[in-house]
């Protein structure tokens, strides 16, 4: 009975599994019959050029069956037709699951439509016998990927043997044609392209080649007739194909070169109709382009911020804006536009090499590793070659480092840069190896002894090591070498400066003026006056390279120094300059000095001097009038003066109409007078141009703050604070809570130190609250944390000072005597060093000062206090 329950109950589950299998067979041939309808659809909609239908059939079957390849090909298919190629790579990337020999040709095809060779090349390497199988599509991809490589001999052998394959005749003749074109030979071109017609009359690939190259032949009649047929043939769709607006662009120029405009314009309206806002784009481009020929950087910079108002993902307007900002030395902002724009495979060599050298500026070296990992194997450019390196050695990662280092050797076995790369190398996996990096740079210049990176990297080693005699000697043999060399003969010259041997000094500098009469060598004698406090020969030599060179900027700064230290007064220093100096430098640089004496209504009168600034000098001028603008601003904020405040910030936004900054004063000064209509206004402007960013959303809580509306106050700060740990956003957050919640506030701060621990005002607040609960040691740490970041930072210079003499630390003089050195108006800080001097005995001292803080401070009972005792 036994067994035969147990025979029942097997035969069962057999059952069950059988009947479970049949369930699941006929589900999978329901989907795979399902699959099969949106592929088929999408394949429909693709050859119908339906494109829209087509992503839509694609996405439904990359949503519904993600493990099938079908709708990650057909949606990789559309994008390559659209001119997309990026974004067809990054769907094929996308997909992860089994994959034929027609997806890795698909893959191929689109490495191949964005250049990116070395991608195509792994990609043959790892799956070829797969590829092997699609026969001459393979081959017709390799001659294209060939031609990319620079390698046309290779390619046109590939070419001539399609030309005598069923079905790609007309692409051989074609791919040769571009081959011969490339050459310049229009004529052996279109003859091949006349053939590649003859098997394919109706190809718009040799169509639109042989309009080319007819335009460009002067043949502008055949040209027009070749691409309006080519247009003719084109199918139509229901998005443009880069074809067709290639076509359009092109017959718009040739109607409009033979006077027929208003044919021109049907072409160019489709256009516009079609991409509304493209011509704007490319006029803003252009304009963009020609004012960085220009050097107008400025103007450059507002073209292409207006492109990117209206297009935010424009590769080519953020590409070009880093580089210019990277020009001027902003490697943040330039960091800001580059990131997510560089490809090495496909950018040039100095836009990587710009992309890279601004992540190192940035301490960012794992991102030169991450954007240069996938080609460094490939890479044959030595300057990408060492910027790999250098970021390998920083990050520690010495295996990435030897590749780079390897490829050097093989590549470029003589070049200095490999010395320079070992020592660097070495100096960094083995520290104290000092004598074997210094060996190392002394065979690197025995075989390239002129190199200055090499003789500047041995005689900094040499000081590094303490060897001055060895250093004196190097210099003294290369000042004794033949040869003029600017570089070098710097080099020597600044040596001599350092160890104060200005006579040999003063000789190398006249010697480079003789032999190259470089305005460094004047610069150097300038300097060598000043280290020897021999002010009125350091303002001869600066006038003397104003005489000489009247735009250098340096110079006016070096002569207004001179005059300073010589007790003189700069803004009289125009009588005596040289007659050849340029005025407009001139009031650029006294509005500077006047700028940093704080003198910024005078500063502002001079500034506008400057009307007539090289154009190099331009953008240093803008700058500095914002910056004096701004000051005043906050001036007239501070004194509660809102009316100037408003006339100066709308007077600023004339000139500057887009600068947030100033935008953001304006909605200040607007929530600060009561005037909440008109700054809520402002902010909804500021927002439009920042969506983003937490500075709007700290002045909109500000806003609420005026109109007593602390909840939603808080509730902006916090929302910001957890999009983005800001401190902005952190100060404003806090100080809301210290004045509603004070248990809040304490928990606030602690996240808030978690978060940013090295954030300046966390632990500034940190020390203050510290200090308040009695906790002074704490609060000392917390201030002395702030002042390792900035030194010059008053509240921890003032209030460090004076818990220091609580217990009567030495340090307490020294730190109140530096905050008032910063700022000799502020009374806490005049009570605290006079306090601090009449404990230590200096009573005479500090009369004066804590007499100044009563002055300022006559109801404070504290400094009261200290006014009594010290004035007994």
């Amino acid at each position: 009975m036994k067994k035969s329950s147990t025979v029942t109950f097997s035969s069962l589950l057999l059952a069950s599994s059988l009947f479970i299998t049949a369930c699941n067979e006929d589900s999978n041939t329901e989907n795979v019959a399902e699959l099969a309808q949106y592929s088929q659809q999408g394949k429909t909609y693709l050859d119908q050029s339906q494109f829209k239908a087509a992503i839509n059939s694609a996405n439904n079957a990359i949503v519904l069956y993600p493990k099938h390849q079908d709708g990650f090909v057909i949606l990789a298919k559309v994008y390559n037709k659209l001119g997309q190629s990026n974004q067809a790579l990054d769907v094929l990337n996308r997909y992860q699951g089994d994959k034929d020999a027609d997806f890795y040709l698909l893959l191929l095809e689109s490495y191949q439509r964005t250049k990116k060779v070395i991608s195509a090349r792994k990609l043959i390497e790892q799956e070829s016998d797969l590829l092997s199988t699609k026969g001459d599509s393979f081959k017709l991809l390799q001659a294209k990927l060939l031609l990319l490589e620079d390698k046309p001999d290779q390619a046109l052998s590939m070419f001539t043997e399609l030309q005598t394959e069923p079905g790609f005749e007309s692409e051989g003749f074609i791919g040769e044609a571009r081959i011969a074109a490339g050459t310049n030979d229009k004529e052996a071109a279109l003859s091949l392209l006349k053939k590649a017609m003859l098997t394919e009359p109706k190809n718009t690939e040799a169509l639109m080649l042989k309009g080319f190259l007819l335009l460009e032949k002067g043949e502008i009649e055949q040209a027009e007739s070749t691409l309006s047929f080519a247009l003719s043939e084109l199918p139509s769709s229901d998005i443009f194909t880069p074809e067709r607006i290639n076509i359009l662009k092109a017959l718009t120029s040739i109607l409009t070169s033979q006077g027929r405009s208003s044919e021109a314009l049907l072409y160019s309206r489709i256009l516009s109709d079609e991409f509304p806002t493209a011509t704007t784009i490319n006029e803003y481009y252009v304009s963009a382009q020609e004012y960085y020929k220009r050097k107008q950087l400025g103007e450059a910079k507002e073209a292409l911020h207006k492109i990117l108002e209206l297009d935010p993902k424009n590769k080519k307007a953020s590409t070009m804006l880093g580089v210019i900002l990277y020009t001027e030395g902003d490697v943040t902002g330039a960091e800001k536009y580059l990131t997510g724009m560089i490809d090495p495979e496909v950018n040039t060599p100095q836009l990587t090499q710009i992309y890279a050298m601004t992540q190192l500026k940035l301490n960012q070296s794992s991102d030169v590793l991450n954007i240069l990992d996938g080609v460094i194997e490939y890479e044959e450019r030595l300057d990408t070659l060492t910027l790999y390196a250098i970021a390998a050695i920083g990050e520690k990662q010495f295996d990435k480092a030897d590749v780079a280092i390897q490829r050097i050797k093989n590549l470029f076995p003589n070049s200095p840069k490999l010395t320079l790369l070992e020592s660097s190398y070495l100096n960094e996996k083995s520290p104290g190896e000092d004598q074997a990096v210094l060996d190392l740079l002394s065979a690197g210049l025995a075989k390239n002894s002129t190199d200055l990176s090499l003789q500047t990297a041995y005689l900094k080693k040499l000081l590094e090591m303490k060897q001055i005699e060895e250093a004196d000697r190097f210099i003294k043999n290369e000042a004794e070498k033949p040869g003029d060399a600017v570089g070098t003969r710097l080099l020597i010259a600044n040596y001599y400066l350092y160890r104060q041997q200005y006579a040999l000094a003063e000789q190398s500098f006249n010697q480079i003026i003789k032999a190259s009469d470089d305005v460094q060598g004047y610069y150097g004698l300038a300097q060598s006056k000043q280290l020897q406090q021999d002010w009125l020969s350091a303002f001869t030599y600066y006038n003397q390279i104003i005489d000489l060179y009247p735009e250098q900027v340096k110079a006016y700064y070096g002569a207004v120094i001179s005059v300073q230290q010589q007790r003189q007064d700069p803004l009289k220093i125009e009588e005596r300059l040289s007659a050849k100096h340029n005025p407009s430098v001139l009031a650029l640089v006294l509005a500077d000095y006047q700028y940093q004496k704080k003198q910024f209504a005078d500063a502002d009168k001079m500034i506008k001097k400057a009307i007539n600034l090289p154009v190099d000098l331009v953008d240093k001028g803008d700058t500095l009038q914002q910056q004096i603008s701004n000051q005043r601003i906050i001036a007239a904020i501070r004194s509660k003066d809102y009316t100037s405040a408003r006339e100066l910030t709308l007077a600023q936004l004339q000139l500057t109409p887009t600068q947030p900054l100033f935008l953001m004063r304006l909605a200040a000064i607007e929530t600060l007078s009561g005037q909440f209509t008109e700054a809520d206004k402002v902010l909804k402007q500021i927002e439009a141009m920042l969506p983003d960013n937490p500075q709007v959303g700290v002045l909109k809580a500000q806003l609420s703050l005026a109109q007593k509306d602390d909840a939603t106050a808080e509730q902006l700060l916090s929302d910001e604070w957890n999009k983005q740990n800001n401190d902005q956003v952190a100060v404003e957050l806090y100080k809301v809570y210290q004045r509603t919640d004070k248990a809040k506030a304490e928990a606030f701060l602690s996240q808030w130190l978690v978060a940013s621990p090295a954030s300046l005002y966390a632990n500034l607040n940190s020390g203050m609250a510290l200090q308040r609960k009695g906790d002074n040691k704490a609060a000392i740490s917390a201030y002395e944390k702030v002042l390792s970041v900035a030194p010059n930072e008053l509240t921890s210079l003032n209030n460090a000072a004076w818990l220091y003499a609580l217990d009567n630390d030495p340090k307490a003089e020294a730190l109140a005597a530096r905050a008032y050195q910063i700022d000799p108006n502020n009374p806490a800080i005049l009570d605290t060093y006079g306090w601090i001097l009449y404990q230590a005995g200096k009573k005479e001292e500090a009369k004066p000062l804590i007499k100044k803080a009563l002055e300022l401070l006559p109801d404070d009972e504290e400094v009261q206090k200290h006014w009594a005792a010290v004035s007994e």
